[in-house]
């Protein structure tokens, strides 16, 4: 079919590759239409031969905004190569290393050995941690006999995942790879999953919408897999389907406050009555100025475990923070508004830690790089000094004065990845401190 005429009504732009030397003139052309006046889709067509033409190619993506972003780089009968480049003012540099890959194929089967269909299966690498698969962009279901294919996947050990919404997720053995040798015995078995209905009102019985309701496994870890989640409607009302039958808990966060956490068994299956109340009503409240005591608009401020608190004095009062409680019910935030006023809300009585970071910091994960401030749930007249934000530039290298082109460069809990020729990096938006 003629492609490019089917596309037509329905795409900005419509580019034809026909010689691989020429995919950085023709994605830069097509990224900028894309992106020039009201954004919108644009069609690419690139012959097969073209598609698996051997050498170097380079692409150009223009008009790119500050910030971290994964890149991803594919081609048939090759695995997915991830990398990861942070942009800042000047010309960022990423390259990906294609690596021969094989497919992988296998059934998604039910515990009565029925297929599955419609059952999304993402890799899991066990050699390799950071080979994790993004389940946007790379599961692939399960056809309506159960079957599916993943085109690719290099050498190395993974464990494969299925999920379905009216399964628990299922994981297959572990699967060692050669990367040439096609795969094609993968078994996957979901099991009978459990389905949570309820109701989220507030202190007064009043149902609630848009409440976050969210539904994991308890334990003190940070560890595992996330909590699931889902919204309230209108008339208060939820419904997760799809969670394994174990013991869970669950909560509901609401800008007028969130639920304790309530037990919820699933051992037996379905539970139909949940009911969570909104009263959790704890706030801190404050501004965030810089140094000349002018109030900074737009700052993000979290609340988060007091790990070097004062003993006993955790959210919810034993013994220190319970991370399990943080992973199911994720970290307090606000923006700073005008008057660089941020109020959190929905916390449980004890003691966090509160920090405030600019954007850029916020958006790498470098917030929890600082010490921030005690604070006890209640207090509503914090008052947070942010310095300017620095920078910490280095160079890199071996015994032998030889620089690495590719290393990593960790600031506190955050690690960056990092390509340079010569060894040299620069860590900017850095939040002041040792």
């Amino acid at each position: 079919p003629d492609f490019l005429q089917v596309t037509r009504s329905v795409t900005k732009r419509n580019f034809d590759l026909f010689r691989a030397d020429h995919a950085p003139f023709v994605m830069h052309r097509a990224f900028n239409a894309m992106l020039t006046g009201r954004p919108g889709p644009v069609h690419v067509e690139i012959p097969l031969d073209v598609q698996t033409a051997t050498g170097d190619a380079q692409v150009t993506f223009a008009s790119v905004l500050p910030g971290r972003y994964d890149v991803v780089g594919s081609a048939p009968g090759y695995a997915k190569t991830f990398g990861s480049v942070i942009v800042s003012t000047g010309p960022s540099t990423v390259k990906l290393t294609l690596t021969k890959g094989a497919s992988v194929s296998g059934l998604v089967r039910n515990e009565a050995g029925a297929p599955v269909a419609g059952a999304r299966v993402m890799f899991s690498g066990a050699s390799d941690w950071g080979t994790q698969a993004d389940e946007r962009r790379d599961a692939v279901m399960s056809d309506d006999g159960g079957r599916f294919t993943i085109p690719a996947l290099a050498a190395g050990s993974f464990r494969f995942v299925a999920r379905h919404p009216q399964y628990a997720p299922g994981t297959s053995a572990l699967v060692t790879l050669d990367g040439k040798t096609p795969v094609d015995n993968v078994a996957i078995t979901v099991p009978a999953g459990a389905t949570v209905r309820g109701v989220v009102v507030d202190g007064t019985g009043a149902p609630q919408g848009s409440a976050r309701v969210r539904i994991g496994v308890r334990d003190n870890s940070m560890i595992g897999d996330a909590p699931r989640q889902t919204f309230s409607n209108d008339a208060g009302e939820f419904e997760l389907a799809g969670l394994p039958r174990k013991d869970m808990a669950a909560v509901a966060v609401h800008e007028i406050g969130a639920s304790a956490t309530v037990p919820v068994s699933l051992l037996a299956g379905d539970v139909k009555d949940l009911r969570l109340v909104l009263d959790q009503t704890g706030t801190i409240a404050g501004i965030v100025v810089d140094p000349a005591g002018e109030p900074i608009e737009g700052v993000q401020v979290s609340a988060g475990p007091n790990f070097g608190g004062r003993r006993g004095r955790g959210p919810g009062g034993g013994g220190g923070p319970d991370m399990g409680e943080f992973r199911l019910r994720g970290f307090a935030r606000d923006l700073t508004d005008a008057e660089g006023k941020f109020v959190l809300t929905g916390l449980a009585s004890g003691s966090y830690r509160v920090r405030a970071s600019r954007g850029q910091a916020a958006s790498r994960g470098r917030e929890f790089a600082q010490e921030g401030t005690e604070v006890d749930a209640g207090t509503t007249n914090v008052r947070i000094v942010l310095q300017p934000d620095g920078a910490i530039a280095g160079k890199v290298q071996f015994a032998d004065g030889e620089a690495p082109q590719a290393f990593t460069v960790s600031l506190g809990m955050n690690t960056e990845s990092v390509l340079s020729p010569d060894g040299s990096f620069k860590v900017d938006g850095v939040s002041p401190g040792d």
